[in-house]
């Protein structure tokens, strides 16, 4: 979007974001009935204010259309509705920021795409794990114990770390699915420490897929039915291996598909042909 049209549709909206945002008690107003009608006794209950402060804050959403009251209980309106669900999208996404500031202050977000960025709010019931003196692979340690526990693996690696063909291995032979994703150099380092035979018995058993991207990929991300990890390139464009985002919630592994699903639309999926030529 050009920066007049924002700039001026930031105008045209101005007010309604005042009205939103300069004002704890109206948010939490809409954000409470965004999950359904009540009366007075409860929402006083819910936000511990007094009746005053909310009466207050109540008539000015009647007079901007958000607030109906229909007999004793306030319920939004349709207008209102509308205004709750971008509210809470937003307040999703600022917490995912803020939660997880370490990770996005210090390291590089350009292996996101700019659609799952706007979309960063999944993520606002993540953790991070950070690795500590006396044990520096705690995010590796915290990630083999959730990998193993999958059964439908997609993974996305630009860098080898002997530990992670160990759990590739062990996965397998459960018999979960694992999909890669590598870049070639990373590729030619599994081929080289499993062994082409190896490899192709793998893929044989339809338990392992694997694809090349050929470009600089600054993410390390797995995603899981259980679970997303996502590890990020420091400012210096180094991997940093000692803290991992994770979340569990259904809304961060759907959009972990969709980041894992905008790398293999990128991918070649290789076959045994691939290997005659090694």
């Amino acid at each position: 979007m050009e920066t007049n049209n924002i700039l001026n549709q930031y105008d045209n909206v101005k007010d309604d974001l005042k009205l939103l945002t300069t004002s704890n008690v109206r948010s939490k107003i809409i954000l409470s009935l965004n999950n359904g009608n009540k009366q007075l006794s409860s929402l006083r209950n819910e936000l511990k204010l007094g009746s005053s402060t909310i009466l207050r804050a109540m008539e000015k959403l009647k007079t901007h259309n958000i607030l109906i009251k229909k007999d004793r209980e306030y319920s939004l309106s349709p207008y209102g509705k509308l205004y709750a669900f971008k509210l809470e999208k937003m307040l999703k996404s600022y917490y995912a920021i803020k939660n997880n500031d370490i990770l996005w202050l210090e390291h590089h977000i350009n292996g996101i795409p700019e659609y799952l960025l706007k979309d960063i709010g999944c993520l606002c019931d993540s953790i991070i794990i950070k690795g500590t003196p006396t044990d520096v692979v705690r995010p590796y340690t915290y990630f083999a114990e959730l990998f193993n526990e999958s059964q439908e693996i997609k993974c996305i690696s630009p860098i080898f770390y002997n530990q992670y063909v160990f759990l590739y291995k062990k996965v397998l032979k459960k018999g979960s699915t694992l999909e890669l994703m590598l870049t070639p150099m990373i590729l030619d380092k599994l081929i080289e420490t499993i062994g082409i035979d190896e490899l192709k018995k793998l893929i044989l058993s339809n338990g392992l897929k694997i694809g090349v991207i050929d470009e600089d990929t600054n993410i390390i991300f797995t995603v899981t039915e259980k679970f997303i990890s996502i590890g990020l390139f420091s400012n210096e464009g180094q991997f940093d291996g000692t803290m991992k985002l994770f979340s569990f919630s259904p809304d961060a592994i759907k959009w972990g598909n969709k980041l894992y699903e905008y790398y293999l639309k990128k991918a070649q999926l290789i076959d045994l042909d691939y290997f005659k030529e090694l």
